[in-house]
């Protein structure tokens, strides 16, 4: 609260005009009969039939917080809020022809009663405890509240971590209509010019307008995350995590780690889920993130893979005994006749065999047993089918995640 009161100061002190030259005793007439003019809980208007018009303009400070999950969204800053007191009105040939620049106490003097109207928890007044006025010969009237303000703020993380998040200030000139006080628009941007960067959120635009139905002042603020922390920890890690899924059918079959390793990536991705979950409201309204469409998509594809590494290992253990089917005989005996194991036995490469290993015909050697199959060579077929299945529901599954992300940023 002193910073605020600091920047108060400051900015009160240096308004003051150069040419001041009234003397103390002058000033001291002055402010005697001002605080015997004025009446704090009296609108300062002649006709009391007349609305009493009230200008106002924002002054952004800091973003403290945005809280997606919880719904708060904090600032600081201080207004800049003028109006006219008709009751406070001098002419200064009557003390001392200086140019006088009071600054009355807001116990003194009449000041807008105001409220927000969106606060995160219980009501919120706006004012600022021994805070003064600053007065003008005409009448002019200008007041600096300066706080913390804390208002709820409905979150939209359908494109979390690259998402925007636009929060209102809600301002309601309490227990006043619109007969009573007309709010004035001094400025329809927030002012940044104190504002100091926040580590988490870039500012990006601001707007004032009147409520059309409410007699309010409604501040918006528009503010988009920095998203490469979250690429770094949460997106990278994912995205690794889904790559090293299909390696799994890369490991030797009598290995037995197979089953192991496919768990630990399925509880890995789990992990991820609870941690992005925990940091984002339990809403799916508009709609669910991207991020967690995609944890639960890379979920249910490594959930697949540990299931197909089992029966791949069932089949890899089956009993020679038991004879191939002819379908899977035929699957295997038409995947050695791809192009690549014809230009292999072209070179001379040796093919592994269940009952040994045989040369190709280059060598003139006959290649009578080319159709027996076993089990074995059953499951390293499936391997090979697997890798690039889950290769390719892999690839749609990040690029429809990209495209989603670019769509919604865009």
């Amino acid at each position: 609260m002193k910073y605020y009161s600091l920047i108060f100061l400051l900015i009160i002190f240096g308004t003051i005009h150069p040419g001041y030259t009234a003397s103390f005793a002058n000033v001291v007439s002055l402010y005697d009969d001002l605080v015997s003019r004025s009446y704090r809980y009296i609108r300062p208007e002649t006709d009391l039939n007349t609305a009493t018009s009230v200008g106002f303009k924002f002054y952004l400070t800091n973003l403290q917080d945005l809280d997606e999950n919880t719904g708060l969204f904090s600032v600081a800053g201080f207004f800049n809020i003028n109006w006219r007191d008709n009751n406070l009105v001098w002419n200064r040939n009557s003390y001392g022809g200086g140019d006088i620049h009071m600054h009355m106490p807001t116990k003194h003097i009449w000041t807008p009663h105001l409220i927000l109207g969106n606060p995160y928890k219980e009501g919120v007044v706006i004012s600022l405890e021994e805070s003064t006025v600053s007065l003008y010969e005409n009448g002019d009237a200008t007041w600096s509240p300066a706080d913390s303000f804390q208002m709820a703020c409905d979150a939209d993380v359908s494109y979390y971590p690259f998402d925007s998040q636009t929060c209102q200030m809600m301002v309601l000139p309490w227990q006043y209509d619109a007969n009573e006080i007309r709010i004035l628009i001094q400025s329809y941007t927030v002012d940044t010019t104190y504002y100091s960067e926040n580590p988490q959120w870039d500012y990006v635009s601001s707007t004032l307008y009147n409520g059309s139905s409410v007699n309010a002042l409604y501040i918006s603020m528009t503010f988009k995350r920095k998203p490469t922390f979250f690429m770094i920890n949460v997106i990278f890690p994912i995205i690794l995590l889904g790559i090293l899924n299909i390696f799994v059918f890369a490991l030797p079959a009598d290995s037995g780690e197979r089953v192991g390793f496919s768990i630990t990536l399925l509880l890995s991705i789990a992990v991820f889920m609870t941690i992005v979950s925990d940091s984002l409201p339990s809403t799916s309204s508009p709609r669910l993130s991207s991020v967690g469409i995609k944890l639960v998509a890379d979920l249910t594809i490594s959930s697949l893979i540990v299931v197909c590494t089992i029966l791949g290992l069932v089949i890899h253990h089956r009993d020679d005994a038991k004879p191939v089917t002819s379908m899977w005989r035929r699957l295997v005996n038409t995947s050695k006749k791809c192009r690549p194991c014809k230009r292999r036995q072209n070179n001379g490469i040796q093919v592994g065999h269940a009952e040994g290993v045989k040369e190709t015909e280059k060598l003139g050697i006959p290649n009578d047993d080319k159709d027996d199959v076993s089990w074995k060579d059953v499951s390293r077929f499936l391997d090979k089918c697997f890798i690039v299945i889950f290769s390719v529901v892999l690839f749609l599954a990040n690029l429809s995640f990209f495209m989603d992300i670019v769509a919604g940023v865009n």
